[in-house]
Order: structure tokens, then C-alpha cells, then sequence
């Protein structure tokens, strides 16, 4: 059997596996699969802490901080100036995490952060009391975040106990399908990649979305290459696409990058991007083991 022949009987069986999983799943579930080995628990301690900051000065709270106050500290949080905070927010973080249900008990990461997000939308709602001093703010957070915890452990347990529902099955199509809006601005995303002259070949290819929907699978550049001549051979092409001029028509039109990126990006929450772009801030890519078609599915997204 010819290279060519072998590459294709590979092309489509990657297709079948992966037809029945929509593209936003996949890209999603990357995702979230690179943020589970991304965040360490320093990184955790930071965000808790650089947060906690945040919570104490807008309330106006009294007391020390790590031989410093509030007050002094205003101007460094009003900037962000992360410099300068690190080191006391990294330790106000791991004191909130240490008194709170994750520091007592073994809770995953992503659990962990979970919860903790969830804790400060109700931190906006309901914001620190201008009357605790540092020790009872401190408290008063880990308190909230470990409730929290509670919250999403509860809650994965019942996904789990769904799971082995045997009437489950039927479900799942469902819980991929999360909403009629979310259905709207998906169906949005492919249509643009499918119809937009920018991300299209010389004969109406959708090359951008192959490229998605290829590379969110795990195929290689050379399987999404034949399916970029494939596609090229259905709409009257010569189906000729070299490697060379597959990576030029990625890389060299700052324009199609940036579309691209954008549409990526919308089959994801905002704030799984923040969380994506924190995690790449800090360097996890280069500590982070990934295939080759996992970064380029998340290079698209920062």
C-alpha cells in the first residue's frame, strides 16, 4: 500500500473516532486538560492571595500584612504591581489555603480553583465587612472558599453517580448541548470559518476549519494536509497543498491569525481564557508535556 494510501486509511479512521465529538468539546477539553497540569499549588497561593489584596482594600481592612498595612500597601494593588505583591500575597494565599477545607483535606487542584472562583463572584455580591481586622478577613475567606469546595466535591459527585446511571447515556448528548444560546453562537463560529474569503482556499476550501477541526482531533500536519487536498479536489482544485505552502498560509497573514483566534476563542467562556492566558503568563507551555497538535490548538487561544 502507497504512503499516500496509508496516510488517507489514518486520515478517515481519525475521522470516525472523532466525528460524533463536536469541535467545542474537543478544544475545551484540551483546555482544561493543560490548565490540570498548568496551576501548581504556588500558583494557586498567588491568585487566592493577589484576590485577597484586592478584597482588603476595598474594604478598608485594618491590621498587618506581612509587616505591612493596607494602607501602604493601596497603591501597589490600585497598579497591579505584582513585583511588589508577590511575595506578601503568596503568603496571606497559602494561609487562606491551609485554614480552608483544601489545605486540610486531599482536594484536587482543579477543584480547589474551582471553588475558589466561585467564591469570589460571591465576594462581589458580598464583599468583606469594612469592620473585620486581617485576621478575621482572613477567616472570613477561608471560610467562604472552603464552602465553595464543598460545593463543587458535591457536585462532581453526583456527575460521577450519573455517570454510572445507566440511563445516562442518553444524556450526554444533552450536557455537550448546554443552551440555545450557546447552540446560536457555535453554530455562528463554524459558519464563519467555513464561509469567511479570508479563511478559505483559492476555490472556496474551508482550510481554516480543517485545520480546527484536524488539529483539535490530534491529527498530524500531514493528515490535515490531505484533507486540505482532498477538500481542494471536491471544489475543482488541483489538490497540490505542500507542506510549505500549508505553513505559509497559516503563519503569514497576520490578519487570518487574528480571525482565527477570535473565532477560537469564542467556543470558550471568558473565564476559562483568563485562566488560560494566567497559566501561559507564567510559563506553564515550557513545563507543560503537550503534543504538537495541543499547542497549536492553544496558541489559537492566547
Amino acid at each position: 500500500m502507497s504512503r499516500l494510501a496509508l496516510a488517507s486509511d489514518a486520515l478517515q479512521l481519525s475521522r470516525s473516532i472523532l466525528a460524533t465529538v463536536p469541535v467545542r468539546v474537543r478544544i475545551a477539553s484540551i483546555v482544561q486538560g493543560f490548565l490540570r497540569e498548568a496551576f501548581t499549588r504556588d500558583d494557586m497561593a498567588l491568585m487566592i492571595g493577589l484576590q485577597a489584596l484586592v478584597a482588603m482594600e476595598k474594604a478598608g481592612t485594618e491590621g498587618d500584612l506581612e509587616g505591612h498595612t493596607i494602607d501602604e500597601l493601596r497603591p501597589y494593588i490600585k497598579r497591579k504591581a505584582l513585583s511588589k505583591l508577590k511575595p506578601i500575597a503568596k503568603a496571606i494565599g497559602s494561609r487562606i489555603f491551609s485554614m480552608s477545607f483544601a489545605g486540610k483535606h486531599k482536594v484536587s487542584l482543579p477543584e480547589a480553583e474551582e471553588g475558589w472562583n466561585m467564591f469570589t463572584e460571591m465576594l462581589e455580591r458580598h464583599p468583606l465587612s469594612s469592620s473585620h481586622n486581617v485576621g478575621q478577613a482572613i477567616k472570613y475567606l477561608a471560610n467562604g472558599f472552603s464552602m465553595k469546595i464543598r460545593d463543587v466535591i458535591d457536585k462532581n459527585k453526583r456527575q460521577r453517580e450519573l455517570r454510572e446511571d445507566p440511563d445516562f447515556g442518553s444524556s450526554v448528548h444533552r450536557d455537550h448541548e448546554q443552551g440555545p444560546g450557546d447552540r446560536a453562537t457555535w453554530h455562528e463560529v463554524e459558519r464563519k470559518f467555513k464561509s469567511d474569503p479570508l479563511l478559505l482556499g483559492p476555490n472556496g476550501e474551508p482550510w481554516a476549519w480543517i485545520f480546527l477541526d484536524g488539529k483539535s482531533a490530534g491529527l498530524s500536519e500531514e493528515q490535515i494536509g490531505e484533507a486540505w487536498n482532498e477538500a481542494s479536489r471536491r471544489h475543482g482544485g488541483p489538490g497540490d497543498m505542500t507542506r510549505t505552502r500549508y505553513l505559509a498560509w497559516l503563519t503569514r497573514n497576520s490578519q487570518r491569525k487574528a480571525l482565527m483566534q477570535t473565532l477560537a476563542k469564542a467556543y470558550l467562556d471568558e473565564e476559562l481564557v483568563k485562566r488560560l492566558k494566567l497559566a501561559v503568563a507564567r510559563g506553564a507551555l515550557e513545563r507543560t508535556v503537550l503534543s504538537t497538535a495541543e499547542r497549536d490548538v492553544l496558541a489559537l487561544l492566547v
